[in-house]
């Protein structure tokens, strides 16, 4: 079957497998030897108003009843493992009353402590549940909702589905409309039979052209930094850099002037960045894709669609700024035209770079349901930040287009990453980012002559 067919709801009653990304992580999680901590946080919200917290719990009802993977569990059929599906149920949403514990005078502090304990619990592939959520409640006007969802069975657009999807049925229910929500034409399950059908026929069109263009490709392992932050528990920090509006609009300039993808000009940047702190001209990025391109049927699935591809760039230092950002761009195309969904780490173990880059389009980012008023205007959603232990590695930046510009978030671990080195790699982003609008003749070789040494990614 060829990987365009289209996707068709499976047979009742057929066994589901796993997808590629699915299988990738089920057998890193295996390895592990037990339940890690693996629960992503989909959204952390502030509630400010009077709220209804059993509309609210009804609302999530919906919502996981209609998700099949919001309800999906891990089992081992001689050795395989199969997704396996819950029945529709009810949804008993935990709910905690801050306001009469004794240490309701240092609430903030305490507040960050038990959602990260919640968010850090571990969980058991087979057993589950991969979705959670929590309330806690600060007063009469105030509540802190955590929706945590396990990476296995969501993506980064899925958090915003889902948040959305819960937002809009309590808005509806708080204004006496009924509480409902259309049933979804396919499933995530769906999805992962289709895959299996087509994965042979992906491997023969595209294998052949990720062998050869990543054949003889070096190892590229981000630098260790010795001035971390000693830590007895390595909690996942956030620092966020936004472009701003002026060079944000530079950018999208650039982007339609020379006919090349947003998130390519800003790869750019980041590719010469990390190719001077990696010390390699030969750069491999890892790519993080949402996996729904050119499938309208998919936009509003959640699920693990998300999947890796491999961009190899190079960065010669005599290469002018505009000519590495059309190769970047070429590069760029040409990867998203031989990926189709599945390209994995598992399809070539041997290849192996630390250097990511992750894009979030406008519409997928925390500030598209953040700061906003639901249902007859009496609740205010405003975002609220959690700390977590979480499965991110030291280093993970995402770039994304928002409404208030281009910008930069970067997870990471003190422990092992320290803070100014990060605050540094932000500032370097945004100062090449700023060359290429201003002077796209310029050799990336100028570059270090400009900004001299002091930079801790030279």
């Amino acid at each position: 079957m060829p990987a365009n067919s289209p996707i068709f709801p499976r047979p009742s009653g057929c066994s589901v497998p796993l997808t590629a990304m699915q299988l990738y992580s089920w057998r890193h999680y295996s390895k592990q030897g037990s339940p890690p901590n693996r629960r992503m946080c989909a959204a952390s919200l502030r509630i400010v108003g009077r709220l209804d917290s059993c509309l609210l719990a009804n609302s999530i009802e919906i919502v996981v009843n209609r998700h099949e993977s919001l309800r999906t569990r891990f089992v081992t059929d001689d050795e395989v493992p199969r997704q396996h599906i819950d029945p529709r149920r009810s949804f008993e949403l935990l709910a905690v009353d801050l306001a009469t514990k004794k240490f309701q005078s240092d609430n903030a502090l305490n507040l960050d402590s038990v959602t990260r304990e919640f968010l850090d619990e571990k969980v058991d592939l087979s057993v589950g549940p991969m979705f959670a959520a929590k309330l806690w409640r600060l007063s009469e006007q105030e509540h802190v909702l955590v929706l945590a969802l396990d990476h296995i069975v969501g993506d980064s657009i899925s958090n915003v589905i889902l948040t959305r999807e819960i937002l809009d049925i309590y808005g509806k229910g708080s204004m006496g409309l009924p509480l409902s929500s259309p049933k979804l034409a396919l499933q995530f399950p769906d999805y992962a039979v289709w895959q299996e059908q087509v994965l042979e026929s992906w491997r023969q069109k595209h294998e052949s052209y990720w062998k050869n263009r990543l054949e003889g490709v070096s190892t590229v392992r981000l630098p260790k930094v010795e001035d971390s932050v000693p830590s007895a528990h390595s909690v996942v920090a956030t620092r966020h850099f936004g472009f701003g509006a002026s060079l944000s609009a530079q950018l999208r300039r650039i982007s339609q002037r020379e006919r090349i993808p947003l998130p390519a000009v800003v790869l750019t940047a980041y590719a010469i960045v990390m190719s001077q702190w990696c010390n390699q001209h030969d750069l491999l990025v890892s790519f993080a894709s949402h996996g729904r391109h050119h499938r309208p049927e998919l936009e509003g699935m959640i699920g693990f669609l998300a999947c890796w591809t491999f961009l190899r760039i190079d960065t010669t230092q005599e290469s002018t700024l505009l000519f590495l950002l059309r190769h970047v761009s070429q590069e760029f195309s040409a990867a998203l035209e031989h990926q189709e969904y599945f390209m994995v780490p598992d399809t070539f173990p041997k290849i192996v770079t630390e250097v990511e880059f992750n894009w979030l389009p406008a519409h997928t980012t925390a500030d598209s349901v953040s700061r906003i008023q639901i249902g007859n205007g009496e609740v205010q959603i405003q975002p609220y930040s959690v700390k977590s232990l979480g499965f991110v590695g030291r280093f993970h930046p995402f770039f994304y287009d928002s409404r208030s510009g281009i910008g930069l978030t970067v997870h990471y671990r003190p422990s092992q990453m320290a803070p100014d080195v990060v605050q540094q790699f932000g500032s370097d982003v945004r100062r090449i980012a700023s060359d290429i609008a201003e002077r796209p003749q310029a050799r990336i070789s100028s570059l270090s002559e400009r900004y001299g040494s002091s930079s801790p990614l030279q």
